[in-house]
């Protein structure tokens, strides 16, 4: 039995691809079946070692395909997926549009409740996705959006994705959020480093929203102001998907409570968020 060793790279950017069988000559049959392991945690293409026997045509045996899929990079944890963990702090996030409040009366806030379903939460904000109207809509050009992450993280940047304008009317291309700033919850401003000096930092009852004014969290806390940035996506070409770096100078706190608050959008009486992520480590 005759036996041929061939060893080749392969870029797959599919879980699986099959190679047809085909005469090689008259005595020799190829017969093959490629499986490149695939990680849908990466969404990166893998390169395999490609393996492959030759058998006598007509043989029973099939090829052999041995793959290695070479170690990529571990993904990067977003600290603000809604399915990791992070939870909406309803008392600093503004009300959502459309949202109706429900009378105490049992049969009228069943009705209440179920027109209110129909309406997308803030935790839509934290799903990643970008589906055309699959945002979370609150009333004028700012706002805030408030959640704790899934751990408290070291955060080093932040994500903005917003659907394609070409798939968007002029209307809801317009309700993209535009000037934006991130801000941190501390308990305690003294026995951080003289950097907070060059930052801002306000009291938590600030950040309260409507509804929420006489009831605090924590009273002695204050929030810092970490980044600030304006998100513009300006042409088809330009990328939807954008990261903004904290500042230089913001102190390495462990932090877990965050405010994204919005300052304005493209000129619409509403703003959507599509998605907001937030990257750093934990030591």
């Amino acid at each position: 039995m005759i036996h041929i060793l061939i060893i080749a790279l392969l870029l797959s950017p599919t879980v699986m691809q099959t190679i047809s069988s085909y005469e090689i000559s008259p005595a020799l049959k190829y017969v093959s079946q490629v499986v490149c392991d695939y990680d849908p945690t990466t969404y990166l293409h893998h390169v395999c070692d490609l393996v492959v026997f030759i058998a006598p045509s007509g043989s029973s045996t099939e090829a052999v395909v041995a793959l290695s899929p070479i170690v990529h990079p571990s993904p990067r944890r977003n600290f603000a997926s809604y399915w990791g963990g992070a939870v909406i702090l309803k008392e600093y996030t503004s009300l959502t549009y459309g949202m109706k409040p429900c009378t105490p009366w049992p049969f009228v806030v069943r009705a209440c409740e179920l027109e209110n379903m129909e309406i997308n939460s803030p935790n839509v904000a934290l799903e990643e996705s970008i589906e055309e109207g699959n945002c979370w809509e609150f009333s004028g050009s700012s706002g805030q959006l408030a959640f704790n992450l899934s751990e408290p993280a070291f955060i080093t940047d932040i994500a903005l994705d917003y659907a394609h304008p070409s798939l968007l009317s002029r209307l809801a291309y317009n309700k993209m959020p535009q000037n934006m700033s991130v801000w941190i919850f501390v308990d305690e401003v003294d026995h951080l480093n003289m950097e907070i000096s060059q930052l801002v930092a306000l009291p938590a009852v600030l950040f309260l929203t409507g509804g929420h004014q006489g009831r605090l969290r924590k009273p002695s806390g204050m929030f810092i102001r970490i980044a600030q940035f304006e998100y513009s996506v300006t042409s088809d070409s330009s990328p939807t998907k954008q990261y903004f770096n904290v500042f230089n100078g913001a102190p390495k706190i462990l932090s877990q409570t965050v405010v994204l608050k919005v300052e304005g959008n493209l000129g619409a009486p509403t703003t959507c968020l599509y998605w907001v992520g937030i990257f750093g480590n934990t030591s």
